[in-house]
């Protein structure tokens, strides 16, 4: 049985994407063991893949922002250590420190906080600094009183 050799092209697919006449190389391919034989896996491109992969990505992030922006604002808007309300600098916090695999990914929490009312009694809104300080006990350690 002879092996065929993935770097080793004869045959050209044309991009669904940018049209571009391309060797099979460039497009995602598998390897079928039971069938000795390599397959070029979907009509796109690895380059324009990539791109709408990125932009994809872009996307999903300027609309979670707007849902961390949401709740923040529900929640009162501001840091309830310092008083800071720059939005990309303010995080959830557990009011009582969650430790190990029981904590949940923040975008996940941010959905489940924006439609239960009662699980938001369970955290508070402070920013990085703040909640970076409190570490694993109940209160911010910094000094916010700086004297000039």
């Amino acid at each position: 049985m002879a092996l065929h050799n993935p770097q080793v092209s004869t045959h050209m697919k044309k991009c669904r994407t940018c049209k571009q006449l391309l060797d099979e190389n460039s497009f995602d391919q598998i390897y079928l063991k039971q069938y000795d034989k390599i397959v070029i896996c979907g009509n796109i491109c690895k380059d324009c893949k990539n791109k709408r992969r990125k932009t994809e990505n872009n996307r999903n992030k300027g609309y979670l922002n707007k849902i961390k922006i949401k709740l923040i604002n529900e929640m009162g808007g501001k840091c309830v250590c310092c008083g800071l309300t720059q939005w990309w600098i303010l995080t959830l916090d557990h009011i009582i420190p969650i430790k190990g695999k029981n904590r949940e990914h923040s975008y996940k929490l941010y959905y489940k906080l924006l439609k239960d009312l009662e699980l938001r009694k369970d955290f508070q809104i402070m920013c990085y600094g703040c909640n970076s300080s409190k570490n694993d006990g109940e209160k911010c350690t910094l000094n916010h009183y700086i004297s000039v």
